[in-house]
């Protein structure tokens, strides 16, 4: 009895601790074991700098951040985060050196921001998870900032790509997980994916497939992985028709 209670007090106790290091907008309290600080949809403009340094989960979505400036973790004492939520802000510029020392970060969430281009080294190596969905990056080209063999999922759904060049994720050799749904791709090179020998899924349902010759190569490869909801939009006569119900010699060219 007086084990129990003793540890309700700790408990208590911890969650009091926790919530007095954290000041108005933000809320934090312990999720699951782990001190969370809640800072989403109150408008910030800025990291606040009155958080709980022990932080290991940041939710800062849907707020007004444009720029994430060198050091911003580092400048408000933020270095233990494992999972940064930095969904539906109007981010177009990372400092290449915004995450420096945020050695914990494993999950980081930079959905329906606005960035267009980052530079190599922006994405610290050590994430796991990334998940940039919803930003305007267009094309993925050799040298850029997913560089890190670490890297296991990585989400680019409407990103509005309509090219992928061979070597773009040549150092990402660690990635399991690839969802390139609801871009404009209309062709892919199989040997886009050549250095991924851990992949288990790649999605890419809602793009524009143009079934045609140039096509078939890629679809031959892509053939165990595909769940049967890919389909082509051209030619005319294979609008809206299943890849995975089509045999090499529908990919034709005129």
């Amino acid at each position: 009895m007086m084990s129990t209670l003793f540890l309700g007090a700790l408990l208590f106790c911890s969650v009091i601790s926790v919530r007095s290091l954290c000041e108005s907008p933000c809320s934090c309290k312990l999720i699951d074991k782990k001190s969370t600080a809640s800072c989403s949809n109150v408008n910030l403009k800025t990291i606040p700098r009155t958080l709980d340094p022990d932080s290991e989960e940041l939710d800062l979505s849907h707020n007004s951040l444009a720029r994430l400036p060198d050091n911003v973790f580092r400048d408000v004492d933020l270095l233990n985060l494992q999972t940064v939520d930095l969904h539906a802000n109007k981010i177009s510029e990372i400092g290449e050196d915004a995450f420096r020392g945020v050695t914990n970060l494993r999950k980081l969430d930079l959905s329906d921001n606005k960035l267009a281009t980052m530079r190599p080294g922006t994405i610290p190596r050590w994430v796991l998870h990334l998940n940039l969905n919803g930003n305007p990056l267009r094309r993925l080209e050799p040298n850029n900032f997913l560089s890190s063999p670490l890297l296991r999922q990585l989400h680019l759904e409407r990103c509005e790509i309509d090219s992928i060049h061979p070597n773009a994720l040549i150092e990402a050799t660690g990635l399991q997980v690839i969802s390139l749904r609801n871009n404009q791709l209309k062709n892919l090179n199989e040997t886009v994916f050549k250095e991924q020998r851990q992949l288990v899924t790649l999605r890419l349902e809602g793009n524009p497939w143009d079934c045609d010759c140039s096509l078939r190569r890629f679809r031959d490869w892509y053939y165990k992985y595909d769940e049967g909801t890919v389909t082509c939009q051209s030619p005319k006569s294979l609008n809206g028709t299943v890849w995975k119900g089509l045999t090499s010699f529908d990919f034709v060219c005129k």
